[in-house]
């Protein structure tokens, strides 16, 4: 065993370009499909990661209701639809075996000040059911008390992105006056921004409706807390509560636009179908480059065994049985495709990890989004986090070239062994 192996390795040597540019191939194809899988996971692992950090994979529904964009139940086009208190208890009545809360839901732009600056922010109500589920999450001061809920009491909570921005360096909000709407409240809190593009106040949904009443006669907007068991058929919930509203509003249920349902499985859904997608796409490509190797390896192992026909040809003439001639032409083809593909496996592995410390060295697809009380208080966000290598696949795809290197010498050196010695030195003299 030990001198074949030794045959085959002298055999490679005495070979060196062409052994190179076998191996070259199979490296090559091994390389660019674990670099473009481990790049496209990074990707993944990026997105994924901030979709979470920004809290947009909670299981939350809004229910929106617009202008009506068709003519129905002798109402022309262009009518503003809304529900009434009334009609949101006979929602929560109709879905409370699927629904864990239902509430009105107000956001606004609008400019917010201190005493020390003025900034355009979004304005967002939260009620105390809402604000039990642990969906804020506090990073100073602390949340509004039940009582305050109910008693109407002027108190905010805002995101920590804008604490830089609304207060000198090193001054604590908690305690400081805030106004917006031309109402002043007081600052009992600072939570982690629910978005990296803008900051948000919270105000008690009871406080806002003390403030602006009107707002709760004709309410166009809700949010929607499934059960837990419901969440898996949000889907059909959201269905139904679009047909229910459409009952209530009197409106055409064809009527998409008119009451939209907002639901965050459907767009995780969709995100999921996009990863997809560039999973094919990736594997489309890295494919692709596997085949251009596969067809380098046939190629070479072809002209291989045409070079070494001679030396074949003296091999039968001193004796050589075919299957020793042919059990040297594949050995050589298995040893050298393992070899390279193995240097090409731990290559691209290289390249990923490579490629993963560069992006976070040189900041590739970072924004830093301020969230503190200092320019030192930041969340990172990334687009390309943590490149994965899938080890199985790679494997596979390892084997694969494998066997094409030992399938594509086999053919040429099957013919080979099958002309009479003669023939073949005198072919290659």
């Amino acid at each position: 065993m030990i001198a074949y192996l030794q045959e085959l390795a002298n055999s490679l040597r005495n070979n060196k370009l062409r052994t190179f540019l076998t191996g070259f191939s199979i490296a090559w194809g091994i390389i660019i499909l674990v670099v473009m899988l481990g790049a496209g996971k990074g990707v993944e692992n990026g997105i994924r990661t901030m979709v979470s950090t920004v809290g947009a994979d909670q299981v939350k529904m809004g229910v929106y209701f617009n202008q009506t964009q068709t003519a129905y139940g002798g109402y022309q086009e262009g009518r503003q639809l809304f529900i009434t208190r009334n009609q949101l208890d006979y929602l929560r009545e109709v879905f409370s075996d699927r629904v864990t809360l239902m509430e009105p839901e107000f956001s606004f732009f609008s400019n917010g000040s201190t005493s020390f600056a003025s900034q355009m922010l979004q304005i967002r109500t939260i009620g105390w059911p809402e604000q039990s589920f642990g969906k804020l999450e506090l990073r100073a001061g602390r949340l509004f008390t039940p009582q305050e809920h109910n008693e109407q009491e002027r108190v905010v909570l805002i995101s920590d992105g804008l604490v830089s921005k609304l207060f000198a360096s090193g001054v604590d909000p908690i305690g400081e006056l805030f106004t917006v709407f031309g109402a002043t409240y007081r600052i009992v809190g600072v939570v982690k921004s629910p978005s990296p593009f803008f900051g948000t106040a919270f105000i008690p949904l009871n406080t806002f409706e003390g403030i602006r009443p009107n707002d709760f006669v004709q309410i166009k907007s809700l949010a929607v807390f499934p059960k837990a068991g419901q969440a898996k058929e949000s889907e059909k919930l959201a269905e139904d509560l679009a047909r229910v509203a459409h009952q209530i509003t009197r409106s055409d249920p064809s009527d998409t636009w008119s009451i939209y349902v907002n639901n965050s499985s459907d767009q995780a859904k969709t995100m999921d179908m996009i990863f997809l997608s560039l999973q094919v796409l990736l594997w489309v490509m890295g494919i692709g480059s596997l085949s251009i190797g596969t067809i380098g390896v046939s190629n070479i192992m072809h002209v291989t065994v045409q070079e070494r026909m001679r030396e074949i040809g003296i091999r039968k003439a001193i004796g050589a049985k075919p299957r020793d001639i042919l059990r040297l032409v594949l050995g050589e083809s298995l040893l050298l495709s393992m070899v390279a593909g193995v240097v090409g496996l731990f290559m691209g592995i290289g390249i990923v990890k490579l490629l993963d410390y560069l992006a976070v060295v040189n900041k590739w697809g970072q924004q830093e989004i301020p969230v503190g009380f200092s320019a030192d208080d930041v969340m990172v966000l990334r687009l390309f986090e943590n490149p994965e290598v899938n080890m199985g696949v790679a494997i596979g795809a390892l084997i694969v070239l494998v066997v094409v290197g030992v399938v594509a010498g086999y053919g040429p050196a099957k013919k080979a062994i099958k002309i009479p010695a003669v023939v073949a030195m005198r072919d290659m003299k």
